[in-house]
């Protein structure tokens, strides 16, 4: 990637008891604002009251022209300790 571009993260519920597939994590949104090639770093620290259970973390990348280039995701899972 050669432009400027955005990286939108995001947790989102898979599967977890009380809650609706697809629910955003309250405060897990996140946007990195990139010049060309490079290495983005997300760092979010498991909420209070996040409960167990299975959950996504997405990445988007956009450019200028708000269009979504590629997306990326990886399975997360969160228990009790």
């Amino acid at each position: 990637n050669g432009g400027k571009v955005k990286i939108k993260l995001k947790v989102t519920v898979e599967d977890v008891k009380g809650m609706d597939k697809g629910d955003m994590v309250k405060g897990s949104d996140v946007t990195i604002d990139m010049d060309g090639d490079g290495t983005g770093i997300y760092s979010l620290a498991v909420p209070v009251g996040v409960k167990s259970g299975k959950y996504i973390l997405t990445a988007d990348m956009v450019n200028e022209a708000g269009e979504t280039k590629d997306t990326k995701s990886v399975n997360l899972d969160v228990s009790d300790s």
